[in-house]
């Protein structure tokens, strides 16, 4: 019981880990760079949203 909530406590963990890594990433982007991606800010925190939690 103790091992199955360690393991989780440490994967949400990982995952919010994961998260803020790809936040920072996605906030050292230039405009010309997001330009030049074709993208928007709120749309690359979506996506990283989903490839961390999913859904």
């Amino acid at each position: 019981m103790f091992n199955k909530l360690f393991a989780l406590a440490q994967d949400r963990l990982d995952k919010n880990r994961r998260y803020r890594q790809l936040i920072a990433e996605i906030n050292g982007l230039t405009n010309a760079e997001l330009v030049e991606m074709g993208a928007f800010q709120s749309d690359l925190y979506a996506a990283a949203h989903k490839q961390v939690y999913g859904a």
